[in-house]
């Protein structure tokens, strides 16, 4: 029988979560700047009880007190909230779901004024063009920096051929 190895670092042996069945083949979220090159990068963990860790994070999450968050939240909105029609929060992000939704609660229901800051692509995608001119139709407005493009594609490029991810210089 052939030795089975591990591509892409993966561990050799497949496990999966007793409580949600997600394996340990998925790679896990990784801090892109302590990346080094030829490092293996983390998959998910268990625990010995072989539930895996975002289950232990989601049952953390149970105990949270959102009603507090929302307070904390609220009072903070408050501290910065103008009524001069200047911008009174900066939302980065691409025009995703993650930015999109941030700047719409933030302005619908905490009343902020937010200033949506991209850096954009090199290319976009055109969903992502899409949602990202939709989210200025729905009425944000957004300061794009548009970088030195030769200078953007030699970062892109070199991080990608170095680290194995090419969006590293930018973030």
């Amino acid at each position: 029988m052939d030795k089975l190895f591990g591509k892409y670092g993966l561990p050799l042996e497949v496990m999966f979560c007793k409580k949600c069945t997600m394996n340990n083949q998925r790679p896990s979220s990784t801090v892109e700047f302590k990346q080094k090159k030829g490092e293996k990068k983390r998959t998910l963990a268990f625990g010995e009880d072989g539930v895996c860790e975002a289950c232990l994070y989601a049952e953390q999450k149970k105990s949270i007190n959102w009603d507090n968050r929302h307070k904390e939240l609220e009072e903070l909105c408050n501290r910065f909230r103008r009524n001069d029609g200047r911008y009174d929060v900066v939302v980065p992000g691409s025009g995703g779901k993650d930015s999109v939704q941030a700047a719409h609660i933030l302005k619908y229901k905490y009343n902020m004024n937010p200033i949506l800051i991209t850096w954009p692509p090199a290319l976009y995608t055109d969903i992502g063009r899409r949602n990202f001119d939709a989210w200025l139709d729905a009425g944000f407005a957004n300061y794009t920096y548009n970088q030195n493009k030769k200078l953007h594609r030699f970062l892109t490029k070199n991080a990608f051929l170095n680290l194995g991810h090419p969006f590293q210089p930018f973030i």
